[in-house]
């Protein structure tokens, strides 16, 4: 379930990230119906189409670590330029 303010008040949506992702943080594009979510357990970042009505097609799934990495890792939250 994520939280989402919009327009001075919250709405849950409910996001099915995959499982053991451990989502923890979702940013919007600021001309696209994309929305990027960071995923702390496995150091993904999962982009997805929005609807604008509370539904969410996932659309890739990335990593932020390299290939074969094995030390620490772990994500909080993410942040997207203004510049286009």
């Amino acid at each position: 379930m994520i939280l989402i303010k919009k327009e001075n008040y919250l709405n849950s949506i409910p996001i099915t990230s995959q499982p053991g992702a451990g989502s923890r943080h979702i940013i919007f594009h600021n001309h696209y119906k994309i929305a990027y979510l960071i995923c702390e357990l496995n150091s993904t970042i999962e982009v997805l189409i929005y609807d604008d009505v509370g539904e969410f097609e996932r659309m890739q799934v990335i990593s932020t670590l390299p290939e074969g990495y094995e030390g620490f890792n772990g994500t909080a939250a993410i942040r997207l330029s203004k510049r286009r």
